[in-house]
């Protein structure tokens, strides 16, 4: 049944115009210069401004923040990357208010004056030399600051800040989240510090991460189940060969496969790759509302189309019927959510005893326990 892995590492085949460089939907995984196994250097900075203080507890909240991510990074990669940081564990004081920089929404051409000034009070107590990322901390009295309204069109949204020139050389990367931190998602769900970071983290790994927008996963930023697609999770080599079933269509004849919940460190099948063509598969995955994805609100699998060409702009990404990677779902998706599964936006976990058919291709959920196991057949 299971075929030559190569046939499911769809090359990345969108227009030049539609990629938002230089992060990757399909193979290769393309070289940001970032490693993605072994050791890579992290910045925390604490920043405060003179009408927002930070306080001391902060301080002691980030050690644990970082200390949630490093176990994080440890569980999702396999122990294949781990973190080294640098924490100041004191307070970058600004000399301006936020308003006083001329910062705009999300536009990052109005950050630079902030994020220069950032990194130069910084140079003293950091050794930027080989960096792979900043993270930038602003102070709850500043993401607290406006409760009643729209954190994406707050103070300070967030910062980003690419190229930023330090004693020891050059940062590539720079990403600070200010009132958007704040922000109740979906089902009333806030994101956690540590959680925010592991995302970005991984635009700079090299992730793209945005199609299918539906996926309810880390990459989603619905942050009710912090895990990784198990698409990126293959992408990124942090599965190793022999937990991915891929599949030929042509053997489908009744054949199973048991899939481990990605929540899990169980041995066996991660994902299950139906390729239908060479920008085309079917993606099984399986899911628990534990650990990482305690606030999921139901455990199943996950059933998507992977389209690795016809992407719409990222601008335009969350229209789901120009979208190439889409859920492939047993009943109607309305309004963008099963209200009896699932917190996430327009969530699609599937049950035990629910089908999907798809390109005459049958998947069936016939059972779960500790695994999830998953039936296949082709009706032609």
């Amino acid at each position: 049944m299971t075929t030559n892995l190569d046939t499911c590492k769809l090359l990345d085949q969108r227009d030049a115009s539609l990629r938002n460089t230089p992060r990757s939907l399909g193979f290769p995984l393309i070289d940001t210069g970032t490693p993605t196994t072994g050791m890579i250097n992290l910045v925390l900075l604490a920043t405060d401004f003179p009408g927002y203080r930070g306080k001391a507890a902060e301080l002691t909240k980030l050690k644990t923040e970082i200390s949630l991510f490093n176990k994080w990074l440890t569980f999702q990669s396999g122990g294949r990357l781990s973190a080294n940081w640098q924490f100041p564990n004191s307070w970058i004081q600004l000399a301006k208010n936020p308003k006083d920089f001329g910062v705009i929404g999300f536009e990052p051409r109005t950050h630079q004056a902030m994020v220069n000034e950032i990194i130069n009070l910084s140079d003293p107590l950091v050794n930027y030399s080989n960096v792979t990322e900043v993270f930038v901390y602003f102070p709850d009295s500043l993401t607290k600051s406006e409760p009643n309204r729209d954190p994406f069109q707050g103070v300070l949204p967030q910062i980003g800040g690419r190229d930023s020139v330090t004693q020891e050389g050059v940062v590539k990367h720079l990403k600070g989240s200010g009132t958007v931190s704040q922000m109740m998602q979906y089902r009333n769900v806030r994101p956690t510090l540590w959680a925010i970071w592991a995302y970005d983290l991984l635009h700079t790994l090299g992730i793209e991460g945005h199609n299918p927008v539906e996926s309810a996963t880390l990459e989603t930023e619905d942050f009710v189940n912090n895990v990784m697609s198990a698409w990126n999770q293959f992408l990124i080599g942090w599965t190793s060969d022999s937990q991915v079933a891929c599949l030929d269509t042509n053997t489908l004849n009744g054949n199973e496969v048991d899939l481990a919940p990605l929540q899990t460190n169980l041995d066996g099948y991660r994902l299950a790759i139906i390729p239908i063509n060479d920008h085309r598969a079917i993606v099984i995955e399986s899911h628990r509302n534990v650990g990482y994805a305690a606030k999921l609100g139901a455990s199943g699998i996950i059933a998507y189309l992977m389209d690795t060409k016809n992407v719409p702009t990222y601008e335009r990404r969350e229209e789901t019927s120009l979208i190439g990677s889409r859920f492939l779902d047993p009943t109607t998706v309305k309004n963008g959510s099963r209200g009896r599964v699932g917190n996430g936006r327009k969530s699609s976990i599937m049950l035990p005893g629910e089908k999907i058919v798809f390109n005459e291709i049958t998947i069936t959920f016939t059972q779960s326990g500790l695994k999830d196991k998953i039936r296949f057949s082709l009706t032609k």
